[in-house]
């Protein structure tokens, strides 16, 4: 259940469904091929809302044989460090399974 005044852009949006995390970002993510899958960032990562972003990441890189990410940030207005970390360790993810 989101928090109590939780607007759109205060929530997560996965494959259809939302759950509540944090501040300011929005993450959606699509299989794009049957090996990869392309994730939308929206809004400002920071130290409170990474995690939601990683975990996105790491569903969207659960599906069997997905091993690529691409990740679109056009709309990202702010990244801190712990979101540059969230990326890197996404993107180590990728290169270990191929």
């Amino acid at each position: 259940m989101p928090p109590v005044g939780a607007s759109e852009a205060d929530r997560i949006f996965c494959c259809g469904s939302t759950r509540p995390y944090g501040d300011h970002v929005r993450v959606s993510w699509e299989p794009a091929t049957d090996d990869s899958a392309r994730m939308k960032v929206a809004g400002e990562v920071d130290f409170n809302n990474a995690v939601a972003v990683r975990e996105v990441g790491m569903e969207a890189m659960s599906r069997p044989g997905c091993h690529r990410l691409a990740i679109d940030m056009s709309e990202v207005t702010f990244l801190d460090s712990e979101a540059v970390a969230t990326l890197v360790a996404l993107r180590n993810t990728a290169t270990k399974r191929g």
